[in-house]
C-alpha cells in the first residue's frame, strides 16, 4: 500500500479484513485523526480511534446507559455510516477538548446505507438512515455537553451527508436523472425526520433550552416532520433550533474510504491531493473513484457546452430537490473542472435564478474556492 508510514498494525483487522478499502483513507486517518501524545502513537488502530471518541461521548450519558450508547456510537463509526466533526475525531478522549459547543458538524455516509449494493435487489435503508440521523444529534449533543463551559448547548448543529454519488452508483441510479434526484430528496427528508426525532428525545431527557415557536412549527410541518414530534415540541420545547445543513467536508469524505464529498458527482480525473494539517510537507493522495459507471462529466474548458450544462444543471437540480428539508441553504461551491468563461458563468447564473436557489459559487477539484457568485 503506497504512502503508508507505519507498519501493518496501523490497519485494524476485522474478520480478517481491513476496515479500510482505500489507501488514501488510511493516510487521511493517520494525518488528521490519529492520536499522538508527545510523539507517542496512542491510536494503534482505527478501532482505537473509534473507541476513544465513543468513550468520551458516552461519558456524558447516565451510568446505566453509557455502555449501550458507547456501543451504538462505535458501531456507527466503524461501519463508516456516521462521521463526526473533525475536531471531535482528533481530540475527543485526549488531554484537550478541541472544540466549542457551537457549530458542530456530523455527516451520514449515504453509501453506507445501501443494502445488496450493485445488484437487482439493491435498496436504500431509510429506517436505519433515520435512526443514525437521530444518533448523530445525540453524539453532537454529548460533544456540546463536554464543551459546555465554552458555549451553550442550544447553538445549532450542521448535520449533513457525504457519499451520495456513491450510493446512487451502488443503487444503479443516475446522478443527472429523476430517479437520482428522488433518492436525494428521500435522503434529505429522512435526515430531517431523524434529526428532529433525536432532538425531541433529548429534549425529553435533558430539557429544552428554547420554546417551540410558530416559525419552528411551520418549518417542521413543511419538512413533513411526524406530527407526534411537533406535538411534543409544542409541549416541552426545542432542544436544537438548527440541525440539518449540507456542507463540504472533503477530509471526512476522504477518511470514509474516499467517498464523494457532500452532493458532488464523481470527477473523471484523479481526486486531488490534500496537505496534512499536522505536517505541511506531508500530502494525502486522492484517486479516481472505483465506481466508474456513475461518472458524470463536470465542466472542463475543453469540454462541450452540452457536458458543461448537463453537469452543473444536475448539481443544481439535485440541490433544488433537497432544499425543502434542510435548515440552511445549500451554498457550498459547485464542483467544476477548470476555470469557466463568462458565457458559462452567465448560463449557470440563469439556472440558479430559475431554480430559486441562493447565488452559487464554484470550486475546482483541488478545493480552491472562487468566491465570486454566479451572477
Amino acid at each position: 500500500m503506497n504512502n503508508l508510514h507505519y507498519p501493518s498494525l496501523s490497519i485494524a483487522p476485522r474478520d480478517g479484513d481491513s476496515p479500510f478499502v482505500d489507501a488514501a483513507a488510511v493516510d487521511a486517518w493517520d494525518a488528521w485523526f490519529r492520536w499522538r501524545n508527545h510523539g507517542t502513537l496512542r491510536d494503534l488502530t482505527v478501532d482505537a480511534t473509534w473507541d476513544r471518541v465513543a468513550t468520551a461521548l458516552a461519558s456524558v450519558e447516565s451510568a446505566g446507559s453509557a455502555l449501550t450508547w458507547k456501543r451504538r456510537f462505535s458501531d456507527a463509526f466503524a461501519s463508516w455510516q456516521l462521521l463526526l466533526d473533525e475536531r471531535i475525531l482528533a481530540t475527543a478522549g485526549t488531554e484537550q477538548t478541541g472544540w466549542a459547543g457551537d457549530g458542530l458538524v456530523a455527516v451520514l455516509n449515504v453509501a453506507g446505507f445501501v443494502r445488496a449494493p450493485s445488484t437487482l435487489q439493491a435498496s436504500f435503508d431509510q429506517v436505519a438512515f433515520e435512526e443514525l440521523a437521530a444518533l448523530a444529534v445525540r453524539a453532537l449533543d454529548d460533544a456540546a455537553e463536554l464543551a459546555a463551559s465554552q458555549a451553550p448547548v442550544d447553538s445549532g448543529f450542521r448535520i449533513g451527508i457525504i457519499g451520495l454519488a456513491d450510493a446512487l452508483a451502488l443503487l444503479g441510479l443516475a446522478y443527472d436523472r429523476a430517479d437520482g434526484r428522488a433518492l436525494a430528496a428521500l435522503a434529505a427528508r429522512s435526515l430531517a425526520q431523524g434529526c428532529q426525532r433525536g432532538s425531541s428525545q433529548l429534549a425529553c431527557e435533558r430539557g429544552a433550552p428554547a420554546p417551540c415557536t410558530e416559525a419552528w412549527r411551520l418549518r417542521a410541518t413543511a419538512q413533513e416532520v411526524a406530527s407526534e414530534i411537533i406535538v411534543e415540541a409544542e409541549r416541552k420545547g426545542i432542544r436544537h433550533r438548527c440541525l440539518t445543513a449540507i456542507t463540504s467536508q472533503p477530509r471526512l469524505a476522504l477518511f470514509a474510504n474516499n467517498v464523494a464529498d457532500a452532493l458532488d458527482p464523481f470527477i473523471n480525473a484523479s481526486r486531488p491531493d490534500h496537505a496534512a494539517a499536522s505536517d505541511p510537507q506531508r500530502v494525502v493522495p486522492g484517486r479516481t473513484h472505483a465506481i466508474a459507471p456513475n461518472h458524470l462529466p463536470i465542466y472542463s474548458p475543453q469540454g462541450s457546452a452540452l457536458d458543461c450544462a448537463a453537469s452543473v444543471a444536475a448539481q443544481l437540480a439535485l440541490r433544488a430537490a433537497m432544499r425543502n428539508w434542510l435548515d440552511e441553504p445549500i451554498d457550498y461551491p459547485l464542483l467544476v473542472d477548470g476555470e469557466p468563461g463568462e458565457k458559462q458563468l452567465a448560463l449557470w447564473a440563469a439556472m440558479v435564478a430559475q431554480i430559486g436557489l441562493p447565488q452559487a459559487r464554484w470550486r475546482q477539484p483541488d478545493h480552491r474556492v472562487r468566491t465570486t457568485p454566479l451572477a
